[in-house]
């Protein structure tokens, strides 16, 4: 008696597609009722946004930038033909010389 009355019910009932509602209307005053007289839909509203993001940022690229300081490149050391420890300080410097790659290699 119970599966009867169970397949009665769900043979009656048909799918119903819920698909929520519509998007509130858009406001006819203020700042964005402004905007959306002049632009009305939602991609070109996108659109118009980031055309406003990419031309601030081609705005600062335009504008001149603040000079770059030369550095000054620190003198070269005269290698004295011993290879120092690696873990010493003066390696950096010694490896930084050209010719000393070669005499560590060889």
């Amino acid at each position: 008696m119970f599966a009867r009355t169970f397949t009665r019910i769900v043979r009656n009932k048909t799918a119903v597609r819920q698909m929520g509602g519509h998007a509130p209307a858009a406001p006819k005053e203020g700042f964005e009722g402004a905007v959306r007289k002049l632009i009305p839909h939602d991609h070109h509203f996108a659109l118009a946004v980031i055309g406003f993001y990419f031309s601030l940022f081609a705005i600062s690229k335009m504008l001149p930038s603040k000079k770059k300081v030369e550095t000054v490149a620190a003198p070269v050391v005269a290698s004295t033909g011993d290879i120092p420890s690696v873990e010493s300080p003066e390696f950096g410097e010694w490896i930084s010389a050209p010719g000393n790659i070669e005499k560590m290699l060889a």
